[in-house]
């Protein structure tokens, strides 16, 4: 259960997430990061001030944010866990907004209230070994058979995808469309028959926010779970990855804004007269820092607010 209530201001949301980092974030960042362990307690307390459906109607249990809000608490939280904000980013700005914009009402009732009150995890599945984030390159198949899709192939690089609930996905339902029109989006629950986690990824850093191949082995999506229309969802993809590159941006204001206070902590603990450098040198260095990071933040919080526009 989440404690929303009333839809709160962006302001009370917002000094919600401080609290949760300071009590609970915050003070497992290095863990999460050394050990490369899911952020599944991170998230749920996320869960339990209304967070996980930032961008979700409250219709559905969200709080009906908007994006700006999302960019600036994917800022606070990269700042403090750069892992559990990835993990968050996803849940919000990838798989909840493409139900949002996308999906049909009946898809909205049954899966939006799971995501937003934190019960379900999301995963964006795009990209394929040879084709990267090219949506008209990828070669997962998906075929109509009465009422079901039965879907083969593999998926890498899934962010969330060992742990999801439910993914979305695409596959190719034509051949004899032009490459980009005839790719499909697809709801599919990770709990289907032949849907199944393959290798994780090794990686240099944000370890806790784990990205899996994932294999497709004949699974069947009922044709309910089509994300718009077939041969459709080449523009379901391009709309959802704009709204991924403002959340990653935020993270990256994060990440630099912890990085400049390390800064300053560092180079205040230097005692006058230190003989490797010069402080009002270093002074200049870190007011730079400073007005790059807030430029950039301004920068992404326009793009944010243009989207909600």
């Amino acid at each position: 259960m989440t404690e929303v209530g009333p839809i709160p201001s962006t302001e009370e949301l917002l000094a919600r997430l401080d609290r949760v980092i300071a009590e609970r974030i915050a003070p497992m960042a290095d863990e999460t990061s050394r050990s490369g362990r899911h952020p599944a307690e991170q998230m749920a307390a996320l869960a339990s001030v209304g967070l996980m459906g930032i961008v979700v109607p409250a219709r559905y249990g969200g709080t009906e944010s908007g994006n700006l809000a999302l960019s600036r608490a994917m800022a606070k939280l990269a700042r403090a866990c750069p892992s559990t904000s990835v993990t968050f980013s996803v849940q919000n700005s990838l798989v909840a907004w493409c139900l949002v914009a996308f999906a049909t009402e009946d898809q909205k009732s049954r899966y939006l209230p799971r995501l937003a009150s934190g019960e379900w995890l999301g995963a964006y599945s795009l990209t394929e070994s040879h084709s990267g984030s090219d949506a008209a390159a990828l070669r997962c198949r998906a075929r109509r058979e009465g009422n079901v899709y039965r879907i083969s192939g593999t998926k890498a690089f899934v962010t969330n995808g060992a742990n999801a609930d439910l993914v979305v996905l695409f596959a190719r339902t034509s051949e004899t469309e032009k490459a980009s029109k005839g790719v499909s989006c697809f709801l599919v629950e990770a709990a289907s028959e032949g849907f199944a986690v393959g290798k994780r990824e090794k990686k240099m850093g944000i370890s806790g926010s784990q990205c899996v191949e994932i294999v497709l082995s004949n699974v069947a999506v009922p044709a309910a779970n089509l994300l718009g229309e077939e041969n459709k969802g080449f523009r379901i993809a391009m709309a959802a990855l704009d709204g991924g590159r403002i959340g990653i941006a935020s993270q990256a204001v994060g990440i630099a804004e912890a990085a400049l206070q390390e800064s300053i902590a560092l180079l205040s603990a230097r005692p006058e007269g230190d003989p490797f450098g010069d402080r009002e040198m270093a002074d200049f260095r870190l007011a730079e820092m400073a007005t790059r990071i807030d430029a950039a933040r301004l920068l992404v919080e326009r793009a944010a607010a243009a989207k909600d526009a």
